[in-house]
């Protein structure tokens, strides 16, 4: 949930080392998610009742729940990322506030494989004091656990085939990040 300036220190001319997630973002994102813990937090700017320190290191612990992420931005995101993905497939449902950043590996192998959502406008990071627009695009990526068939579907063969959408029905519209807030305009 923090961005680590210290580790990019273009990101921001600041001495502050940690940047909350925008709260009116988050609450937005966790009324449609629920988060039950927050895996990079510190005690000042954690998102949930339940969450991980820099000094507990999210990375070594399990992910389990419904799982909200800002990790640092720094050199190791490829880690925190894998870390989401892997947690995912065990069992936990886990939501990354993440750079737009195209060309890592990580983005490859483990962004296209959740739901990702582009935020519209660029998010306001702040410790309270002082607030500055992120310097680049920001996204969402979800990792859902994975779905067998018997939970999909919970019914019989004849049912689905009952179920089964027809060849010329519309395709579903797909989500995008319209409804969350942005801070477009504001300094």
């Amino acid at each position: 949930m923090i961005v680590r300036a210290l580790e990019s220190p273009r990101l921001f001319d600041l001495p502050h080392s940690e940047w909350p997630t925008p709260q009116d973002f988050f609450d937005a994102v966790d009324r449609e998610f629920g988060f039950t813990l927050d895996v990079a937090a510190s005690a000042e700017n954690a998102k949930c009742d339940r969450f991980y320190t820099a000094e507990q290191n999210g990375l070594a612990l399990p992910w389990e729940g419904v799982v909200w992420c800002n990790p640092p931005y720094g050199r190791e995101i490829g880690a925190w990322i894998a870390k989401g993905f892997q947690s995912a497939q065990a069992g936990a449902l886990v939501v990354m506030l993440l750079p737009v950043r195209t060309s890592p590996a990580y983005f490859h192998d483990y962004c296209l494989k959740g739901e990702i959502r582009w935020i519209r406008g660029r998010l306001s990071f702040g410790n309270g004091e002082v607030c500055h627009n992120a310097p680049f695009d920001s996204m969402l990526v979800i990792f859902r656990p994975p779905v067998s068939i018997d939970q999909a579907t919970n019914t019989t063969g004849r049912e689905q085939n009952e179920q089964a959408p027809q060849v010329n029905a519309p395709l579903a519209k797909t989500e995008n990040s319209g409804d969350l807030p942005t801070n477009r305009g504001k300094a």
